[in-house]
């Protein structure tokens, strides 16, 4: 007869079969290949150091301008403006005058009908040379002044009357003559102007006299402040809408570093004038190649 066992399996069941293989198969790899290294390695840095710069020569000018009065005791700017008032009841002994070249009509003065003038062929040429001729009324007449100008030019009159005329001619052609009080009584103010002449400076016997106009001195310092010697090329000095040049008045044009060379100028200034009296100067100067020019200036009020 048939033994029968207990009802649990003498082992495990067998386990499932593993899942079949996939039917599509897997990616191709990628068509383009990765990127070749480059060529060339990057060149190794220089072991020398690069070239030094070039020298370049520094130059270097400075420029100062000074003013001082004549016997170098006063600066310009401290001149002081003089008492404007000639006629204080003593003799007039002295006058000046500076030549304007106007016209009877521009006078400015309070003489009233002590001042007398007439223009005449034209009045006085602007641009012209004049010849004055200043006498007083005995007869016959003492000249007291016999001068040429031209605008902007001053002259005096020595021995001064009671009553000077004065005659203007251009081209031996009067074109102006004028006659005022000059007896000290009268109204006589600097800056006054009679026709063509304006006054500048008076004296009278009492040893009392006012001038308008200065003599000074302007002192232009020229200084060496580079590295290298120095060649002064240009010097200019720009004055009343004028440039004037003065390269040729440098005692020493060749500047070594820190030297100074100096130009001098005597000039005549207006100290009753409003007007800014205004001075500029400019300089150049050359090193040594290769450098390059350098340029100074300064003003002086």
């Amino acid at each position: 007869p048939t033994v029968l066992t207990s009802g649990v399996p003498s082992s495990p069941p067998t386990p499932p079969p593993t899942p079949s293989p996939s039917t599509s198969p897997s990616p191709p790899p990628t068509s383009s290949p990765s990127e070749s290294p480059t060529e060339a390695p990057t060149p190794s840095p220089s072991i020398s150091p690069s070239a030094q710069p070039s020298f370049v020569n520094q130059c270097g000018v400075d420029v100062q301008v000074n003013c001082v009065s004549v016997d170098g005791s006063v600066l310009c700017q401290n001149l002081t403006v003089p008492a404007g008032q000639c006629s204080n009841g003593q003799s007039i002994t002295e006058l000046t005058f500076t030549y304007t070249a106007s016209s009877c009509s521009e006078s400015s003065n309070t003489q009233d009908a002590s001042f007398t003038c007439i223009d005449s062929n034209g009045g006085p040429a602007s641009d012209e040379e004049a010849s004055i001729i200043c006498f007083d009324k005995t007869t016959p007449p003492v000249v007291l002044a016999n001068a040429t100008v031209t605008a902007g030019s001053p002259f005096a009159v020595n021995g001064v009357p009671a009553s000077l005329t004065c005659v203007i001619s251009n081209n031996n052609q009067i074109v102006q003559e004028f006659s005022l009080d000059t007896s000290g009584t009268v109204d006589l103010f600097l800056k006054d102007t009679y026709g063509s002449v304006e006054l500048e400076a008076c004296a009278d016997d009492s040893g009392a006299s006012s001038n308008c106009l200065k003599a000074v001195v302007y002192t232009y310092d020229l200084s060496n402040v580079g590295t290298n010697d120095m060649t002064i090329t240009v010097v200019e000095r720009i004055r009343d809408g004028q440039t004037s040049d003065l390269i040729d008045s440098v005692p020493d044009r060749e500047l070594s570093p820190g030297d100074v060379t100096t130009v001098t100028e005597n000039e005549v200034i207006d100290v009753c004038s409003d007007a800014v009296a205004e001075t500029i100067l400019n300089a150049e100067a050359d090193p040594p190649a290769p450098g390059a020019t350098c340029f100074g200036s300064d003003t002086f009020f």
